[in-house]
């Protein structure tokens, strides 16, 4: 039967499944490094097991490159950045090539800190294979107890990805008290509020529920973050930095220091949902030498 529609152009495209995306870790040759972190196989090819790992650093290095978009260098420095909690210094390692050889800023030096002995030993074995011992340098150390060691004692850019509980508290403050320009922290599991939260009021039926009172906890413990952080003088947007289907961490605290610190806003409203769960966030008992000449002028207690 002869139809009377046009003829169909069937002809289709064929495209590899393999085909290379652009992404940050493909702006730059990151072969080698990619072998070294043991995110690749010995013929370039990223591991299956490895996959939600290079997309979180390819995530990552986006935010790094869009908070960065503009900065203009200046001449002489020195680009400092600190890893707080870098585990094994995928992101550690990548942040530094990216940052030279992609943004191009001609001199940074990254510090990865972590208590662990052994994933420091093996982040140092690998900055060792890729040429970068002494650009790239990793320390073993609690982080309350680890300042950058250069003159200044002062980091531009703090990073931590997945730092459990209060260490994410602990990121963020190091990087109010190092001055830095620009933090980045996507938290990990958050206990600490879970120990004090009464069952208010309305809320009590729905933290019953053991699940869902994590996430609460999970999104008051951030939202406090995220008001601190502006009261401090930091622009800060709350974001999703990597689909939910990687991880179901995938919130990120971007900050960047451009603001006037102590603005009534932020602090009314800071106070208004501290006061109203009757809870002290552990950010605040960490930075209170800083933020109680803010908090002191508008808290009626």
């Amino acid at each position: 039967m002869a139809s009377r529609s046009a003829e169909m152009n069937r002809t289709v495209e064929l495209r590899p499944h393999d085909r290379v995306k652009n992404v940050p870790l493909t702006a730059f040759d990151s072969a080698a490094f990619l072998r070294a972190a043991s995110l690749a196989d010995g013929e370039g090819r990223v591991r299956a097991s490895m996959r939600g790992k290079y997309d979180q650093v390819n995530e990552f290095l986006k935010v790094v490159a869009d908070v960065l978009k503009g900065r203009e260098a200046r001449e002489g420095e020195v680009f400092t950045v600190v890893d707080c909690g870098c585990g094994k210094a995928y992101l550690t390692v990548a942040l530094y090539l990216y940052l030279t050889q992609v943004v191009g800023i001609p001199e940074v030096r990254v510090y990865g800190v972590d208590r662990r002995a052994d994933v420091i030993e093996s982040a140092r074995k690998m900055a060792a294979s890729l040429d970068l011992a002494g650009k790239v340098e990793f320390v073993e150390s609690d982080l309350a107890a680890f300042s950058p060691p250069n003159e200044t004692k002062r980091a531009d850019m703090v990073v931590s990805l997945h730092a459990c509980d209060t260490a994410t508290d602990e990121a963020l403050a190091k990087g109010v008290e190092w001055k830095a320009r620009y933090i980045l922290s996507a938290p990990c599991c958050q206990h600490e509020l879970q120990k004090t939260l009464a069952d208010k009021g309305a809320f009590a039926g729905l933290m019953r529920q053991s699940i869902l009172r994590e996430r609460l906890c999970d999104i008051l413990t951030d939202g406090f973050r995220a008001m601190i952080m502006r009261i401090l003088g930091f622009r800060t947007q709350v974001v999703e930095f990597v689909s939910s289907e990687a991880t179901a961490r995938n919130i990120m605290l971007k900050c960047e220091f451009c603001v006037k610190p102590g603005q009534s806003g932020p602090i009314c409203e800071y106070l208004a949902l501290r006061d109203y769960w009757r809870v002290t966030p552990w950010l605040e008992t960490r930075l209170a030498s800083i933020l109680d000449r803010y908090l002191s002028r508008f808290n009626p207690q």
